[in-house]
């Protein structure tokens, strides 16, 4: 279950991270999109300002209309800009873009009536120099929210780029997990004392015993059991421990035969399968570890102690039973 549960983990956060960029390459190229109608209205309304400029310098009469409808055509696209439903949120003295716009509008109307009819130069003047400032403030504005919107997308960009990496870092951390997890699952030895770990000696040791059960060979096993290993767990720093670990491995490796399995079945139960062995001479071998174990010197203040038993195999015997009949032979 921990495999399906790593793996799915691992695929979930594979699936985010690709989904992830090209949902925030969407929101980027819409703030880009947004932007470019942006500069497009401002165009515009510099455009409107300059044909106004211009209208100042050119003979009144019916021949300038074409420059007028011009106009109109710009004012009349700018109006499908402003009208936008996040136009308004940007506010210049209280009054919004559209409110701004609408009295645009109304100046140019002023001015284009006025301009058609001929009238007075000053009164014209005084209508153009309005219109101006109300370009110049719609201008202003425009650029301003240009400004906002880029910082927006630039905090986009940096926040999908930081997403990203976390879920990289995050993915590389349940890769390396799921990869530590699958070789100390199919590893057969322990890390820590380099014997054969659990799942290995119940292989061993069910075949070890249909062996002798098909041939009559004796067959023995020795139990090993260091005396509260929790509590030197909890007093212990990891360093030595894992020094103490080693070492204690080291010494079963060099007190068995090679065609002994010598392996670790719990933290601190340790089973040697001593195939071809009656108990008697297991026996030999038990006390020659209960004497090593305990005259040596595993260079730690804590006092260790080693319970040592043997037990040899029932004919036809079920495994567990056998296993289960080992250590209740410790103490």
């Amino acid at each position: 279950m921990q495999k399906e549960w790593t793996a799915f983990r691992i695929t979930l956060l594979l699936y985010v991270a690709v989904l992830v960029l090209p949902i925030s390459f969407y929101f980027v190229f819409d703030a880009f999109d947004t932007m470019q109608n942006d500069t497009k209205a401002m165009q515009r309304i510099g455009q409107i300002g300059n044909t106004i400029e211009r209208l100042a310098s050119l003979e009144k009469g019916e021949k300038n209309r074409a420059i007028f409808n011009q106009v109109d055509t710009e004012l009349t696209e700018l109006q499908t800009w402003f009208s936008q439903k996040d136009i308004d949120r940007v506010t210049a003295g209280g009054r919004t873009l559209s409110n701004d716009f609408i009295q645009l509008q109304s100046c140019w109307m002023a001015f284009r009536k006025g301009y058609l009819q001929q009238q007075d130069e000053a009164v014209l003047s005084k209508s153009r120099q309005l219109c101006r400032s109300k370009i110049n403030l719609l201008t202003f504005i425009v650029e301003k929210m240009l400004d906002v919107k880029q910082d927006r997308m630039m905090n986009i960009l940096y926040g999908t780029f930081l997403i990203t990496m976390l879920i990289t870092v995050l993915l590389i951390y349940f890769v390396r997990e799921y990869i530590a997890i699958q070789i100390k699952k199919h590893a057969i030895h322990d890390l820590e004392t380099n014997l054969f770990n659990k799942n290995y000696f119940l292989s061993q040791l069910n075949t070890t015993c249909a062996r002798t059960d098909r041939h009559g060979y004796p067959l023995s096993m020795i139990a090993v059991k260091i005396e509260a290993f929790e509590t030197m767990a909890k007093t212990v720093d990891k360093k030595r421990q894992k020094h103490f670990l080693e070492m204690f491995g080291g010494l079963i490796l060099s007190l068995t035969r090679t065609s002994d399995v010598a392996c670790r079945y719990s933290d601190d139960t340790f089973f040697i399968i001593l195939p071809d062995t009656n108990k008697d001479n297991a026996g030999i071998v038990e006390g020659r570890i209960q004497e090593t174990l305990d005259a040596h010197d595993f260079m730690i203040e804590e006092t260790v102690k080693f319970d040592v038993a043997v037990a040899e195999y029932q004919q036809k015997e079920q495994v567990d039973k056998f296993i289960e009949r080992t250590q209740n032979t410790l103490s």
